[in-house]
């Protein structure tokens, strides 16, 4: 989840932190590094969830890794 989006959406109220500033590897295989990992509660197609969310400064756009995709049973449907 990117920084600005984390920030606007919990503005009011701060999730549980699970660990503070840690790396993750992308799908192309680069490194990006955390703000921090907050486990948030998420709600996709009707499905709620709780899960381990990255927060990171510089993404742009909001990303389902696949950890999440497997760990949820989630599929990627591009049609």
């Amino acid at each position: 989840m990117n920084a600005d989006s984390f920030f606007e959406a919990f503005k009011m109220c701060k999730p549980k932190l699970i660990k503070a500033i840690e790396s993750c590897t992308m799908a192309n295989g680069s490194k990006m590094n955390s703000l921090s990992i907050f486990k948030l509660p998420l709600t996709i197609t009707g499905r709620k969830f709780l899960h381990p969310v990255n927060v990171i400064a510089d993404m742009k756009d909001n990303n389902i890794s696949i950890d999440f995709m497997h760990a949820h049973k989630v599929k990627n449907d591009t049609n």
